[in-house]
């Protein structure tokens, strides 16, 4: 951080002394470290500790660095808190060719809404902007809360995340171990704690992109960019569309076709991503508290759903477009509901099949750019219905 800093150069005697002599004669005082004034737009990309994705991590960066160099932001700044370690992190500014350290840290608070806070109003210090968007790249698990994968299973958390031959890695939001993982809730207080508002979240993790977790960054971000699915562990392809992220106006639908392009010639050639317009999702939630309230979900049509795949063998997170076209089954107009769904992805791409580590590969048949765990009956989702967005939504 730039420290603000007044040096008293002169003892107080020698300044008594000075009194008596020609003013000329003292030495100039050093002019004082005064803060940057604001830029248009600053990106911040957030890299929490996430152990075996330290390299993939730095990769990004270093894609962003070459991107930078190919065109020209002269109001705008990127800048990146990186953890190098368990115990210590950055913060650096990226520009064309180099990488600035702002800010050394020793043992962050990564996991709490006030550890976060601290780190934004860092940025907010550091690289202040009228306009501010984020992206988070580290493991993910959805909606998912802390501990919900440290169940007692036969089959280890760790079993996930540690490179298996014939396995790539993929991406959740946090760590591997529950210390190093974080609540979308914690994520969202920090955000408003800190007081700023996003033009757009971008969460380069896995399963981050089901209705629940959009529905509760709704307040803090005017869009949300998300993959349904597993992301593969190189994450965003930041050197093909880094540098859309700094356009005053973004083509969502352009970046999410060059995220599309990258990946289906990639050696995993796995993809999913969705833009989701969050002032659309509380009407969402409106037509979907309608449609349960004149519908009843038939356990017999999970395994019908299209899965975007899960943990421990389950399947827990579901088409969510497929999911209500299954509960009209009885009669009620779902469209009300589609058109509503549709208003909100506002660009979204897709390979033909999706990836799930371990397990291997899902066909993609149904795609509408959310998932939800709703029919899920897994020990793994048991707190559900505490999600805002089922609460929002429950049958009345």
């Amino acid at each position: 951080m730039k420290n603000f800093i007044y040096y008293i150069i002169l003892p107080f005697l020698f300044i008594l002394g000075a009194c008596e002599n020609d003013t000329d004669s003292l030495p100039s005082m050093p002019e004082p470290e005064t803060p940057d004034s604001p830029v248009e737009f600053t990106l911040f990309m957030y890299m929490p500790w996430s152990q075996n994705l330290t390299p993939d991590l730095q990769h990004n960066l270093t894609e962003m660095q070459a991107a930078l160099g190919k065109e020209h932001f002269p109001d705008k700044r990127v800048v990146s808190f990186i953890s190098t370690s368990s115990t210590q992190a950055q913060m650096v500014e990226i520009t064309a060719g180099q990488r600035k350290i702002l800010k050394n840290y020793e043992s962050p608070d990564l996991t709490t809404s006030q550890g976060i806070a601290s780190i934004l109003e860092d940025v907010k210090t550091l690289a202040p902007a009228q306009h501010y968007a984020m992206t988070i790249g580290c493991h993910g698990s959805g909606w998912l809360p802390v501990g919900a994968l440290n169940i007692d299973r036969t089959v280890s958390l760790h079993s996930f995340c540690i490179p298996v031959s014939n396995h790539p890695v993929t991406r959740y939001f946090g760590g591997i171990d529950i210390q190093w993982q974080t609540d979308v809730s914690a994520l969202v207080n920090a955000i408003e704690s800190a007081r700023i508002h996003l033009d757009f979240l971008l969460f380069d993790a896995c399963y981050m992109g089901g209705v629940e977790t959009a529905y509760e960054l709704r307040h803090v971000a005017d869009i949300t960019v998300l993959s349904p699915t597993e992301i593969m562990g190189r994450g965003i392809p930041y050197g093909s569309v880094g540098t859309l992220l700094l356009q005053d106006d973004i083509d969502w639908q352009q970046f999410c076709n060059k995220y599309y392009d990258f990946f289906s010639s990639y050696s995993s050639p796995y993809a999913t991503l969705s833009v989701i317009d969050s002032q659309y999702l509380e009407q969402l939630a409106d037509a979907m508290r309608q449609l349960n309230n004149n519908s009843t979900w038939n356990p017999e049509l999970t395994s019908q759903l299209q899965s975007f795949g899960g943990y421990y063998g389950e399947n827990i997170f579901f088409d969510l477009g497929q999911y209500a076209d299954f509960l009209s089954e009885n009669g009620y107009d779902v469209s009300h509901f589609t058109s509503i769904l549709h208003q909100s992805v506002i660009a979204s791409v897709h390979t033909e099949y999706c990836y799930i580590y371990l397990y291997g590969i899902i066909p993609i048949r149904h795609y509408s750019g959310l998932s939800t765990s709703a029919p899920s009956t897994s020990q793994v989702t048991v707190s559900w219905e505490s999600t805002r967005w089922a609460i929002d939504t429950k049958k009345q």
